[in-house]
C-alpha cells in the first residue's frame, strides 16, 4: 500500500499512544475507510520517524513538520513500502497453468485453444488491460488515484492477461518459469549493472565489446 505522509505521521502517533499495532490498525480502518498497514510497516514507520524527531505530543497530526525531515521521512518509508510489497507464495505458475487446463477441458474448449487464438486473445486482454489507463495520464506507484473498484478492475485484467500468456506457454511447450530465469540470466549479460546503473539506454548503445560478449 501507498500511504500518505500525513497517514503515516498519524499511524505513528496513534501507536505512540496506543502502544498496540491492532489498535491502530482498527482506527486507521474507522478513519480512512481503507485497508490498515501491516504491523512491519507500522514498526517501520515509527523508527523511521523516531529518527526525524517529528512526533508531536498531543497524539494527532496538527502543523506538518520542518521540511527536511518531512522529505527524509517520506524518501525512507515510500522506499520500505516499495520493498515491502510481495506477491502471495500459495500459488505457483503450475498451479494456474493446471487449473486452466481443468477448466478448460470441463467445458471442451481445449480444440479452439491454438497458439495463434490464444495469442490473440491474449492481445485484446492487454488491451482492454491498457484502455483503464488510457485518460488517466501518469499514475502514481500503487494507484492512489484510482478507485477500490478500480483497482480490483485492473487486477481482474492483469488476471486475464497472466491467465492467457500461461496458456500460451502450455500450447507452445514452453516452460515459461525456467525460461523466464534463463532470460534474466541473459539480461544480466546484456546489461552489466556497473555499465548501465541509472541509464534507460537499449544495450546495443553500449560498446561493442559488451555486444560480443554476450
Amino acid at each position: 500500500m501507498m500511504a500518505a505522509f500525513d497517514q503515516k505521521l498519524q499511524a505513528v502517533l496513534w501507536l505512540a499512544e496506543l502502544k498496540s499495532t491492532e489498535a491502530v490498525r482498527v482506527k486507521w480502518t474507522e478513519k480512512y475507510a481503507e485497508e490498515p498497514p501491516t504491523d512491519q510497516m507500522l514498526l517501520t514507520w515509527k523508527k523511521n520517524f523516531q529518527a526525524t524527531e517529528n512526533i508531536h505530543s498531543n497524539g494527532d497530526v496538527g502543523t506538518s513538520p520542518p521540511k527536511r525531515p518531512r522529505q527524509d521521512f517520506e524518501k525512507t518509508t515510500n522506499l520500505e513500502d516499495e520493498a515491502g510489497f510481495k506477491f502471495s507464495l500459495e500459488t505457483t505458475l503450475e498451479d494456474i497453468r493446471q487449473k486452466q487446463e481443468d477448466f478448460c477441458t470441463e467445458r471442451n474448449w481445449a480444440q479452439y485453444h491454438t497458439p495463434r487464438n490464444i495469442l490473440l486473445a491474449l492481445v485484446g486482454e492487454v488491451g482492454e488491460l491498457a484502455e483503464i489507463f488510457q485518460w488517466k495520464g501518469e499514475v502514481k506507484q500503487g494507484l492512489p488515484e484510482f478507485s477500490e473498484r478500480e483497482k480490483e478492475h485492473v487486477g481482474e485484467e492483469m488476471s486475464d492477461v497472466l491467465i492467457y500468456l500461461i496458456r500460451l506457454a502450455d500450447r507452445c511447450r514452453v516452460d515459461l518459469p525456467s525460461a523466464a530465469l534463463r532470460k534474466f540470466q541473459k539480461n544480466a549479460k546484456k546489461y552489466p549493472a556497473d555499465r548501465v546503473f541509472g541509464k534507460s539506454n537499449k544495450y546495443t548503445d553500449y560498446t561493442d565489446q559488451l555486444v560480443k560478449e554476450i
